[in-house]
């Protein structure tokens, strides 16, 4: 591997690390607020990933501004990969401690761009946790 391929091949791995966490972020303002408890989640995330704090706030401005690229999906490198990321979003999901129907409508969509259906087992726990959930937390 050259060089040049190094860059190429760091560079396309922070644009999927971006794509995931405009993901997240997606599903997180999807019930019309960030929570604290979403937004540190995803901060644990972005320090994971290893994109710093101006870069993710960056990423929101473009993402709010509609400047984030719409139109190119970036897929993660394998099924393992878009596996974790939905878990990843359905983590961030039951942040705050309730489940929205728009957080799972996004999940859907999300899921299914991933390349996995829409009904996947992480889709089914939420409905059923989306009731139980709400519930508790309305008590």
């Amino acid at each position: 591997m050259g060089l040049f391929d190094f860059f190429k091949k760091e560079d396309s791995v922070k644009k999927r690390n971006f794509q995931h966490l405009a993901n997240l972020f997606s599903v997180a303002l999807s019930d019309g607020e960030l929570s604290d408890s979403e937004q540190e989640k995803i901060n644990e995330i972005r320090e994971e990933l290893g994109i710093t704090e101006s870069e993710y706030k960056g990423l929101v401005k473009d993402i709010l501004d509609g400047t984030f690229s719409k139109t190119k999906f970036i897929s993660p490198n394998s099924d393992e990969e878009a596996w974790d990321q939905i878990k990843e979003l359905a983590h961030l999901a039951l942040a705050d401690e309730r489940i929205d129907d728009n957080e799972i409508e996004v999940i859907k969509i999300l899921s299914k761009s991933l390349g996995f259906k829409e009904d996947n087992e992480i889709i089914r726990m939420l409905i059923e946790a989306k009731d139980d959930l709400n519930n508790s937390n309305d008590t």
